[in-house]
């Protein structure tokens, strides 16, 4: 398992223009400016060690989870 981490404008290019998801700055939290919170997708994607995408999971769906645990198995066992 392998969490990606980097410089944001990096990160968020990957994340909007490579996995083509949701990733922004809500830079007002209740009447306190300047303590942004990160909005982003709720979904995991799967990417073999050939960078390719193997599939996008809902994060909250048990069921899309233990889908992406099967997929992942596959991805591994073809490596």
């Amino acid at each position: 398992w392998l969490r990606l981490t980097g410089p944001r404008n990096q990160m968020w290019d990957l994340i909007n223009n490579g996995f083509k998801l949701m990733v922004g700055t809500n830079d007002i939290v209740g009447d306190d400016p300047g303590h942004g919170l990160i909005n982003h997708s709720t979904k995991f994607v799967l990417v073999d060690r050939k960078l390719r995408t193997r599939g996008y999971y809902n994060a909250l769906d048990s069921e899309d989870v233990a889908k992406l645990y099967r997929d992942l198995q596959i991805v591994l066992d073809e490596e």
